[in-house]
């Protein structure tokens, strides 16, 4: 189930157009509420200075590492390749030299049986393998 909410997140944040804050409304159902309010904190300001999200990132892999309880952890690659954050007067907000390629280590916690993601925290690396990382 925490892949699904992984997956499903990915395309939640695919879809999310900055001149529209209603898109940013599926996160919701696949966030803890602590998680969204993170989410927002980092997408209001952007939407206020007329930032522009263009192109998708992908989803390469993904592993779950442990599950212990009600909380589960895992790791996954994402590439970010054909992905773009243009500011105001449409210019790349990120490096040509940047690395395309991300691990997200991320707990999930199930509630009501549930799955969330709760946390996520994002590594910029040259090669990404979940099952190493």
């Amino acid at each position: 189930m925490a892949e699904e909410v992984f997956y499903g997140y990915v395309d939640a944040k695919n879809g999310i157009d900055l001149a529209n804050v209603d898109s940013f409304a599926p996160l919701a159902s696949l966030t803890t509420e602590s998680l969204f309010q993170e989410e927002i904190n980092v997408l209001m300001p952007l939407y206020e200075q007329g930032y522009e999200l263009q192109g998708a990132v992908t989803a390469d892999s993904f592993a779950v590492r442990e599950i212990k309880g009600q909380r589960i952890q895992a790791v996954a690659c994402t590439d970010s390749s054909g992905y773009a954050l243009l500011d105001s007067l449409g210019h790349p907000t990120r490096s040509p030299d940047h690395p395309s390629k991300t691990e997200m280590h991320m707990e999930f916690v199930i509630v009501s049986s549930r799955v969330f993601l709760n946390r996520a925290e994002y590594r910029s690396v040259a090669v990404c393998d979940p099952e190493v990382g």
